[in-house]
């Protein structure tokens, strides 16, 4: 935790300057240039909004619009902060996506707490509270932290006896689409699996979804970082472009004790790692059933 006496937070990208104006590159998540393009040591910086008050810093980089980053990065810095018994009045977060206020407010920052930080937003602090970004790869205390809080909840569905096996699909995001989907959800439907949107659920109800899963199927992306509310044993099988290595969901499931099987998919409409793909529909639902059946530590399917 690095302590920023009358320090400012400039956008949601995160650059922290000192009370002088000057940049604190090794503290930030942006800079100048990022935020004001090519002038940017050029611009006069806008007049920041004066806090009355500690202000923890939470919003960097990628964390400020993507939901894994914002999760894995951003959220356990609330734990960091009450280990460290740093007191803070507000929570600087990004508010681009509502992801965002919602993780804050079931971690029990109230709506009057949070400063919201958009592209131009300067604010300037009697302190600022910058902790050190966490690694992209999820960490075990963590994860564990976040699983165990939302558990708690009275709302949550984590000792549910209704299990569900889930299909999680990508309606609105422009990649890592499987383009015969409709042919694979239609043989997996028998299996007792369901077709789920994650990208407008709710978030608490994307939580319960997950707590109560007994098995999570779908392509790579974002969504899957609500493994991290799942229960020991809930099996995950990635379906992922043969040109992307699987490791963030492979280490999170390891951390939570949830099997898991990455299957690996041509990629068609060559967009690199962010392909869409097509898959070998007979295949991939023979290997969904096989680890069903006996779901292993780590079982590789190509095609």
């Amino acid at each position: 935790m690095t302590i920023a006496e009358q320090g400012s937070l400039l956008s949601r990208q995160g650059l922290v300057l000192t009370r002088e104006g000057k940049e604190l590159a090794h503290l930030s998540g942006g800079s100048l240039a990022t935020i004001f393009g090519k002038w940017g040591a050029f611009t006069y910086l806008p007049k920041p909004r004066q806090i009355d008050g500690d202000v923890l810093v939470m919003t960097r980089g990628l964390a400020q619009r993507n939901y894994y980053h914002w999760t894995i990065q951003m959220l356990a810095l609330i734990r960091l902060a009450n280990q460290a018994e740093l007191r803070f009045d507000y929570v600087a977060a990004p508010v681009r996506y509502p992801f965002t206020i919602e993780t804050l407010q079931l971690l029990g920052v109230r709506h009057e707490q949070m400063i919201p930080m958009h592209h131009y937003t300067h604010v300037q602090a009697k302190r600022l509270i910058i902790p050190s970004v966490a690694s992209q790869f999820p960490e075990p205390e963590a994860i564990h932290y976040l699983r165990n809080i939302m558990s708690e909840h009275d709302w949550s569905l984590y000792e549910s006896d209704n299990r569900l096996r889930i299909y999680v699909a990508r309606r609105i995001r422009a990649s890592r689409h499987i383009v015969n989907e409709t042919e694979l959800i239609a043989r997996l439907q028998p299996l007792g699996f369901q077709k789920v949107y994650l990208e407008n659920m709710p978030l608490r109800r994307q939580i319960q979804t997950f707590q109560r899963a007994e098995v999570v199927v779908g392509p790579h992306g974002a969504g899957f970082t609500n493994a991290v509310y799942s229960r020991p044993g809930t099996g995950v099988f990635e379906i992922t472009p043969t040109c992307r290595p699987p490791l963030f969901f492979h280490y999170l499931a390891e951390i939570n004790q949830l099997p898991y099987a990455v299957y690996f998919a041509q990629p068609v409409r060559q967009k690199g790692i962010d392909a869409d793909m097509r898959v070998d529909v007979d295949d991939v639902v023979n290997s969904i059933r096989d680890f069903i059946d006996r779901p292993p530590q780590t079982h590789c399917a190509t095609v």
